[in-house]
């Protein structure tokens, strides 16, 4: 399957009535894409423009887990990063909208 990364779409879709009338949900916002980095990275768009998701601060801490000690990224200072992407990119969820 692979790894991908996360779409969140904060401009007005263009879908069809065939869309609609298959019961396309209102809040579909979020989307799946292999198009980019491929490394479970965050994207959104809006006002037409793709943002990247970065940190100004990342480090790793340790946790205790049922398994023993393990860690996990500590991330801090979020922040969006204009990515000034130009062309096709394609993006979906996990139900087919048409037949």
């Amino acid at each position: 399957m692979g790894m991908y990364d996360i779409i969140t779409v904060k401009d007005k879709l263009p879908w069809t009535d065939d869309m609609w009338a298959e019961g396309l949900p209102n809040a579909c916002t979020e989307f799946q894409t292999k198009d980019l980095m491929e490394s479970l990275a965050n994207y959104k768009i809006e006002n037409g423009r793709l943002f990247i998701q970065k940190y100004k601060e990342v480090k790793q801490v340790g946790i205790e887990t049922c398994n023993g000690w393990g860690s996990t990224l500590q991330r801090t200072g979020e922040y969006w990063e204009d990515t000034n992407y130009h062309g096709k990119l394609s993006f979906y969820d996990y139900k087919s909208y048409l037949k």
